[in-house]
C-alpha cells in the first residue's frame, strides 16, 4: 500500500477535499495534485462541486473505488 493509499482513506471520512488539502497532505505541486484529483474523480471516487478557484471542493461519491490516483488508468 504506497502513501496516498495509506492516508487518502481518513480524509474521506470527512466526505470532501479541495485541492489546497490535498497538496498539503501530499507535499506536491498545485499542477500533480490537480491531475490527480482529475483521474479521482474520473474513477467516480469524489465529485467535482465548483468550475475552478478556492471554492472548487471535490466531494465523497457514494460508490467504492479504488483510491490509487497514480494508477494507470
Amino acid at each position: 500500500m504506497n502513501k496516498k493509499q495509506e492516508i487518502f482513506p481518513k480524509k474521506k471520512q470527512k466526505g470532501k477535499i479541495t485541492n489546497k488539502e490535498y497538496r498539503e497532505m501530499f507535499v506536491t505541486t498545485d499542477r500533480t495534485a490537480l491531475r490527480d484529483l482529475i483521474v479521482i474523480c474520473e474513477k467516480g471516487i469524489f465529485k467535482k462541486v465548483g468550475k475552478t478557484g478556492r471554492k472548487t471542493e471535490y466531494i465523497i461519491s457514494r460508490q467504492k473505488h479504488d483510491i490509487n490516483p497514480t494508477q494507470t488508468r
